[in-house]
């Protein structure tokens, strides 16, 4: 089984657990409830809520819970593996199931369904109901990795895989971006991503850079031996063609370009090479890497933070900005090691670091792999800093306002049942 680099290893490395129970539908949330609308900033745009990804380390079940920017579950069990028989669903989830990375528009809540399915699947966030589903493997396993609205009636969608027999039907070659139109759920056409020597593009995360959309590609060799340097593509929307290349040399492995507050530049965290445990292979090439946007709109590096600066261990692709001022980051430690992995804080302009948190061990004492998933800040919309911890099953909370930071009560979104939060994502676009 093939999935991108990053969720390769957290397939193998993310701890094990019981078989899932089965957990009785929550249904649809009230859009307008106040715990939805909440105290916010009225000059910041702030997304309706968090779609919570759950599953078992053996990819087998999904289940996606909705909450308030605050961890507050309003839905539990929104959708899931097992809703096939109530909601409607021509291909029901499975448990390879990722959210996308940037919040669709407020009537939609979209599951990105990748190895094995191939499937998107949108949703009523209002009553739970599958609006629609459309299949984007095209005849062989694209392995969608990510989401992103254009408009009111057209998308992109990235596929990891490559077709090792293409032009047997339309739109089949994969490594690409698809754009569909998101009213008659059709693929309209296909965006071809620059290879590098032998190295395909494999396209990950989506991000917005102005009016245009930026996706960071991981570049792997087919057989996961050779890693390249990573890459950023923006895509300007209108003509549908690359409007910049951007080659990160030295760094590797890199998750989303995220959004830093108040639109004072983008940050990438990049991992780095890993082996078959998760442990680093080249320490070098694990950054931060910060950017800032010049008139053109092109993107333009302005610092790196090497890991070994930061912690002495790769960072985690996942990271989030807390502030302007402070990115929340995760190391990266491998399976039956010494280390777990940590929730840090980096203030950026001092590069100091403080601990926020850290991963328990293994029932003998050794790292569990990748036991803390997503974080997700909502900077002026909410004080807290979510993290998905699925060493405890639980989503633990961070008051970053304070001084030091809080850790608050955390929240179990599904007691009872052997699924684990993996990735934590914002639902419904402001």
């Amino acid at each position: 089984m093939v999935k991108s680099f990053s969720l390769t290893i957290a397939a193998s490395l993310l701890l094990a657990c019981q078989n899932p129970l089965s957990n009785k539908a929550t249904g649809g949330i009230d859009l307008d409830a106040s715990i939805v609308r909440g105290d916010r900033d009225a000059s910041v745009s702030c997304p309706m809520g968090v779609a919570a990804l759950l599953g078992d380390s053996n990819y087998l079940s999904s289940q996606v819970a909705l909450t308030a920017l605050d961890g507050t579950v309003l839905s539990a069990s929104f959708i899931s593996s097992a809703s096939a028989p109530t909601d409607g669903l021509a291909f029901a989830l499975s448990g390879d199931v990722v959210l996308p990375s940037t919040a669709p528009a407020p009537g939609r809540v979209v599951v990105i369904d990748r190895y094995g399915t191939n499937v998107i699947t949108w949703v009523d966030p209002a009553t739970a109901q599958v609006q629609g589903q459309l299949s984007v493997g095209t005849g062989f396993e694209s392995n969608p990795q990510d989401y992103i609205e254009l408009d009111a009636t057209r998308a992109l969608v990235s596929r990891w895989g490559i077709n090792g027999d293409p032009n047997q039907q339309r739109f089949d070659g994969g490594n690409d971006l698809l754009v569909i139109d998101t009213r008659k759920l059709g693929i309209l056409s296909s965006i071809a991503l620059p290879w590098d020597d032998n190295l395909p593009p494999r396209p990950s995360t989506f991000t917005r850079v102005g009016t245009s959309v930026a996706v960071v590609l991981q570049r792997l060799s087919d057989d996961f031996s050779t890693q390249g340097d990573a890459e950023i593509v923006r895509i300007d929307p209108t003509s549908l063609t690359i409007a910049q290349d951007l080659q990160l040399s030295g760094v590797s492995n890199c998750g989303r370009l995220m959004p830093r507050p108040n639109n004072t530049g983008f940050g990438l965290s990049c991992t780095g090479p890993l082996d078959l445990y998760g442990g680093s292979k080249d320490l070098s090439e694990s950054a931060l890497v910060l950017f800032d946007v010049d008139s053109s709109g092109n993107l333009a590096e302005q610092t790196r933070i090497p890991a070994s600066a930061i912690t002495g261990e790769p960072l985690q692709s996942d990271f989030d900005f807390a502030s302007e001022s402070i990115a929340l980051l995760i190391t990266q430690t491998p399976l039956g090691g010494s280390s777990n992995n940590r929730l840090l804080a980096l203030e950026l302009a001092t590069q100091t670091v403080a601990p926020l948190a850290e991963a328990k061990p293994g029932a003998d004492g050794t790292g569990q792999g990748l036991a803390f998933g997503s974080v997700l800040c909502s900077p002026g919309c909410s004080p807290v800093c979510l993290l998905a911890d699925a060493a405890q099953g639980l989503v633990r909370r961070f008051d970053l306002t304070e001084q030091p930071a809080a850790e608050l009560s955390s929240i179990s979104v599904t007691p009872g049942i052997g699924l684990l939060p993996r990735q934590l994502a914002p639902f419904g676009a402001p």
